[in-house]
């Protein structure tokens, strides 16, 4: 990897390493989502069982886990951490862990779950867009907090990032 001008190890970089971190943490939970028989301990248990919990609380249904989706007329792709079938309504929530030292949650957080929901919607010819939620983890205390985004809140964020998308590969030409 190249570090202002001078090769170094993806460790030695801060923000890396805590990416790396929270990345494990998510694997953790999908280690414990999709385990079949009594999980075993992990040192990242503590921070991936609340949202596990709270999944059982509301009679959600996992449906995938870290699904890939992609769309060739936006010329995008990405990975959605979790896709749950909603309780009562049925439709797919499509679920986004954020790892940060308090509960925050930022517009730029919906910009690629809102596209991935919309590519969702292509791909299965569904019709509804499926909801997006955002799940910040607080590092220190391990608290989860839930943030679910409205539709219209989706619509714009679909169309930042196709504008986005727009003028990147217009700028490769």
């Amino acid at each position: 990897m190249l570090w202002h001008g001078r090769r170094s190890s993806w460790q030695s970089h801060p923000i890396i390493r805590v990416w790396y971190e929270c990345t494990q943490l998510m694997r953790e939970i999908v280690r414990l989502l999709c385990s079949w028989r009594s999980a075993e301990f992990s040192v990242y248990d503590a921070w991936a069982e609340p949202w596990l919990d709270w999944i059982i609380e509301q009679g959600h249904e996992i449906v995938a886990t870290e699904l890939p989706v992609a769309d060739g007329t936006i010329k995008t792709c990405g990975t959605i951490d979790a896709v749950i079938k909603g309780a009562h309504s049925g439709e797919m929530i499509l679920c986004d862990y954020k790892c940060r030292k308090s509960k925050q949650f930022y517009d730029k957080d919906l910009w690629q779950l809102a596209i991935e929901s919309w590519m969702l919607k292509r791909r299965y010819k569904l019709d509804y867009l499926p909801q997006c939620m955002s799940i910040c983890i607080e590092v220190g205390s391990k608290k989860h907090h839930h943030k679910f985004w409205s539709v219209e809140e989706q619509e714009n964020a679909i169309e930042i990032v196709k504008l986005i998308s727009k003028l990147y590969w217009k700028l490769r030409q």
